[in-house]
């Protein structure tokens, strides 16, 4: 990339959860369908606060469509080269991120209690059919689907089904992330072609990348 896209780069990498801190604040979760998208709580900060104006229009668009599909199923196939590049850029980053923050809020949920990292499911780790179903399909598991904090585990794990480059996935593979997320859930049922596609799927892509 040139020096002036790794700059919007890292500015979009700072901005793109800005509205976080008003979601926490006026809700107490980060549940975007219980609560308010906070892509669109992002983009009204940014524009209140004016920090973008400093840049030529074009950059400012950029960033903005990039905070704005950054946290969207998917990104709309009718979107420019260049935003559906930085668009992918942060969801990436935004991925190996927060399945860094969870992975370890798992491990140590019993002495460190986090209750806007668990969306209010039920405390079990039982697999619904649904979200195994979208799994063994390859499928990102939507947040409306999951009924329980097994399901929420696997939502997180589908997540490589998203991730667009393949040195994203080879650091993933690298922490221990997809192993994690599945530790305690050993005993469910269906859990062992859902471990098994994954793994595979993260195993092949990641190869990619050297």
């Amino acid at each position: 990339m040139k020096e002036e896209d790794v700059v919007l780069s890292k500015a979009l990498a700072l901005l793109h959860d800005v509205g976080r801190f008003e979601q926490m604040c006026g809700f107490g979760s980060f549940n975007d369908s219980m609560t308010a998208d906070h892509a669109m709580l992002g983009l009204k900060a940014i524009n209140r606060s004016g920090v973008l104006s400093c840049l030529p229009k074009e950059e400012r668009n950029l960033i903005r469509k990039s905070i704005w599909h950054h946290n969207k199923y998917q990104i709309p196939v009718t979107e420019k080269t260049e935003v559906t590049l930085f668009s992918k850029l942060i969801r990436d980053a935004d991925k190996l991120d927060i399945l860094g923050v969870v992975a370890l809020h798992f491990e140590t949920r019993d002495s460190h209690p986090n209750p806007a990292l668990d969306f209010g499911l039920s405390d079990g780790l039982q697999l619904s059919e649904e979200v195994v179903s979208d799994i063994l399909q390859g499928k990102m598991v939507r947040i409306a689907a999951l009924k329980t904090l097994g399901d929420l585990r696997l939502m997180y794990s589908s997540w490589i089904f998203d991730i667009n480059f393949p040195f994203t996935l080879a650091r993933l593979k690298e922490r221990g992330y997809l192993e994690r997320l599945l530790a305690d859930l050993s005993m469910q049922p269906d859990i062992i072609p859902v471990r098994d596609f994954l793994q595979t799927y993260l195993e092949k892509r990641s190869m990619m990348s050297i």
